[in-house]
């Protein structure tokens, strides 16, 4: 396994580093520790162009140095990459390179908006990615409790995946949560539409025994976990119910899937994906998947 943590030398990095750290991916996983050197300010008086390049990657590479310090703790042989430009431009074009298997980094806030929008930056990888983006958020913790939506979308499944290949879930306790659809009160919504207190008796039943079904599923690839995986389903609007869930059962990392958009696939995240990274305030790990999983 690949593993590309970006680092930019602020709390947030450093957080994410401990995270990464301390989580339980394999012992042999192959780490890089990137940081971007970006030209913000013009060179000074008497400072050429190539003098301010030179210094800010020198100051980068002490940050990647400090930051593959924390990493070989656990991963004796990682490998520090400086790169210059944009970071949400080359954290992603260094991973393609790469071919990393996840990229971890630590997510920043919007002014008076920090503690509910993720940094621009963050959010950037998230959408273009090639691979499972770790996005850390709040205290870092030993990763006990995960939380995984299923909703049978191949963003889903691909969540599964990784979640079972990259033995984040190897001592964890794994919940699994599907949302129903909820249904609005009769009424006018919008012009010519009702819609009915409640489903007939029979199709609740129905949709509670193929959640069962997909939930079932969902837990196969764990059925040799050391503990029992949970498998949950509550109802109403899917974002809202994955961020109380987590809330209320405290978990330590959400695993999400994240949905493509058409031939704009790499553009979007979807909203309920988008939703939960913003205000869920833990890590995620946020795995593509293909273009017909449209939210």
């Amino acid at each position: 396994m690949r593993v590309l943590l970006a680092s930019d030398g602020s709390d947030y990095s450093r957080r994410a580093s401990r995270w990464l750290r301390d989580s339980p991916l394999p012992s042999d996983a192959k780490v890089a520790a990137l940081t971007v050197a970006t030209l913000t300010e013009p060179p000074r008086d008497a400072q050429t162009m190539r003098e301010l390049r030179d210094s800010v990657i020198a100051k980068a590479r002490q940050v990647g140095e400090r930051t593959a310090k924390i990493l070989r703790q656990r991963w004796p042989d990682v490998e520090t990459i400086v790169a210059l430009g944009d970071p949400r431009v080359e954290i992603v074009h260094v991973a393609e390179e790469t071919r990393a298997d996840m990229i971890a980094l630590g997510a920043r806030g919007f002014g008076r908006l920090k503690r509910v929008f993720v940094g621009s930056t963050s959010l950037a990888v998230a959408r273009y990615a090639p691979c499972g983006v770790a996005i850390v958020r709040g205290r870092p913790r030993q990763v006990q409790r995960i939380l995984a939506p299923v909703d049978g979308s191949e963003g889903s499944r691909a969540a599964l995946r990784f979640l079972s290949i990259s033995q984040l879930a190897r001592d964890a306790q794994i919940s699994l949560l599907h949302v129903l659809p909820a249904y609005a009160s009769s009424g006018l919504h919008g012009p010519g539409k009702r819609f009915p207190d409640r489903l007939p008796a029979e199709d609740r039943r129905k949709q509670r025994a193929d959640a069962d079904a997909l939930l079932a599923d969902a837990a196969a690839p764990f059925a040799e976990a050391r503990r029992p995986v949970a498998r949950l389903v509550s109802e109403g609007e899917a974002a809202r119910e994955i961020v109380k869930t987590a809330h209320r059962r405290d978990v330590d990392l959400v695993v999400l899937g994240a949905r493509g958009l058409g031939t704009f696939g790499r553009l979007l995240l979807g909203s309920v994906s988008e939703t939960v990274l913003h205000h869920v305030g833990r890590p995620v790990v946020i795995v593509r998947g293909g273009d017909d999983t449209v939210r």
